[in-house]
């Protein structure tokens, strides 16, 4: 039971502020020290008086016992009156309880009470005494202990106002010195770096107490206005960044074939998902939307290398399932171990009357028909940069007028509200079958729309992706091959003309 009550007392100074644990541990030594001085003071003065008063009463016993020899040989009654005048003379104030007692040959005289104002009811062991004793006559005399030792009491107590008032002064003084040299200085050391913790950078702690405190003062300000620097440094680079990506996502256009829509939220200032269309040679469109591992920097920079790599791809007569293939090799060649993506290469032909697409593990697509079936275009291989000779599957789906295919990352389906309850993708294919949303725009808008209410306040965990297109109309082919696609013939050209909404 100690020992829990000692730990308690510990665990609860250890977690007291600074200023609490010196204030409180001086204050406490310093009362230690008082009452010990005290206390020896008392008891040397108490022992000093007692020595005192007890030569005293030996001198006084030397002199009654010179007189008592001169008046033994008048008799009894000669030497009962003298120790009785004698005890009588004595100030009841300053000699309290004061008592004669004489011995001669066996006889025993003693001062009567009745004759003064002397108080003998207290027996010798609360005396303090003095005697003598030669030539058969033994002679002592006796003064009450308590009355002395309350007076040393009072004068201790005197002393000890004075003595309290120094040291309250003294430990006032030493309690403002430490405040003012070092508790303060340290909290507002421990204030700025508080707020240096929580990205406040470039504050400075004016701190001039001692050298040592105002030392450490000046290497937070030194480590905060650093920090400040590398994060101006930083946020130049993050924006240069995010105008770079930003570059790289499909501007805004409107086609008179497919309806395009593209939604782009990052969860830091930079993505690693990635999306584009590009117009093939043939006069096809070729759709992707890919998944680095993680967010931020990292991943962005793998998003960069699969952009990179997709524009070097042949996209002359190279079905998505062989592009993936390539793309997989050399990411595998580019990447770490540890990284890896997915993507969706979707083909629609120039025509808008096929579509082929290859899933490297990458989230489901969903194709709408137009009369209200969903089919969803699941992975057929597995993600990019684990296998080097990996191999995908093309698979062709029939487009009609009206139908709608939506492409997604897993940050929609896998957003997660306060709860840890994720969107799920049954949500997702119930806005996208349902058929009141035909315009791309609105199909993709609703779906952002709804993981965002999904979320709440909820942290932003991964990049959230959309890319929704719709079939508006279709052309016919004649024999000599393309009679309107709406492209021109530019191997390898990023297509800019599509309906896109961006958000960084």
């Amino acid at each position: 039971m100690i020992r829990k009550s000692v730990n308690a007392i510990r665990s609860r100074f250890q977690r007291a502020h600074l200023r609490t644990q010196l204030l409180f541990t001086v204050n406490l030594f310093v009362a230690a020290i008082l009452a010990a001085y005290l206390y020896i003071d008392f008891q040397q003065s108490v022992r000093f008086d007692l020595q005192e008063k007890s030569v005293s009463l030996s001198d006084e016993s030397r002199t009654i016992h010179a007189a008592i020899q001169e008046l033994r040989t008048m008799g009894p009654d000669a030497v009962q009156r003298h120790i009785n005048t004698i005890c009588a003379t004595m100030n009841s104030g300053e000699s309290p309880g004061h008592t004669i007692e004489v011995v001669i040959d066996g006889v025993h005289f003693i001062s009567d009470a009745t004759q003064h104002l002397h108080d003998h009811s207290s027996p010798w062991s609360e005396l303090v005494a003095g005697s003598v004793s030669a030539e058969g006559v033994m002679v002592r005399v006796g003064e009450r202990r308590k009355p002395l030792v309350a007076k040393v009491r009072r004068d201790s107590l005197e002393g000890l106002g004075v003595l309290v008032g120094s040291t309250l002064l003294g430990v006032l003084v030493l309690n403002i010195l430490l405040v003012r040299l070092v508790t303060r200085p340290l909290e507002r050391t421990v204030v700025a770096v508080r707020e240096v913790g929580k990205g406040k950078h470039g504050i400075t702690v004016g701190v001039r107490a001692n050298c040592e405190l105002s030392q450490l003062a000046d290497e937070v300000s030194q480590m905060s206005q650093e920090l400040d620097r590398r994060d101006s440094d930083r946020n130049a680079q993050l924006d240069r960044a995010q105008r770079l990506q930003a570059h790289l996502i499909p501007k805004k256009y409107s086609n008179d074939g497919l309806e395009v829509a593209i939604e782009f939220h990052p969860a830091d200032e930079i993505a690693g998902d990635y999306v584009d269309v590009l117009e093939c040679p043939n006069g096809d469109t070729l759709f992707c939307v890919a998944d680095v591992v993680g967010h931020g920097i990292h991943a962005a920079m793998g998003s960069a290398v699969l952009k990179a790599l997709l524009l070097t791809v042949d996209l002359g007569e190279s079905s998505p399932s062989e592009m993936l293939r390539w793309i997989n090799q050399r990411f595998c060649s580019a990447s770490l171990p540890e990284d890896f993506a997915s993507m969706i290469l979707v083909r629609v032909s120039c025509d808008r009357r096929t579509l082929v697409y290859a899933s490297a593990g990458h989230e489901l697509g969903y194709l709408r028909k137009t009369d209200g079936e969903l089919q969803e275009l699941s992975s057929t291989g597995t993600v990019l940069g684990i296998i080097n000779d990996a191999e995908y599957e093309n698979i062709e789906h029939q487009l009609h007028q009206g139908d709608l295919i939506a492409l997604l990352s897993d940050g929609v389906s896998e957003t997660f509200n306060s709860e840890k309850a994720m969107l799920g993708r049954g949500r997702i294919s119930s806005m996208i079958q349902r058929p009141t949303r035909i315009c791309a725009d609105a199909v993709a808008d609703e779906i952002v729309t709804r993981a965002v209410k999904h979320r709440g306040e909820t942290q932003v965990m991964d990049d959230i992706t959309v890319l929704v297109l719709s079939v508006v109309h279709q052309d016919h082919i004649n024999e000599a091959g393309v009679e309107s696609s709406g492209f021109e013939n530019k191997p390898n050209k990023p297509l800019i003309d599509i309906s896109m909404t961006s958000s960084s």
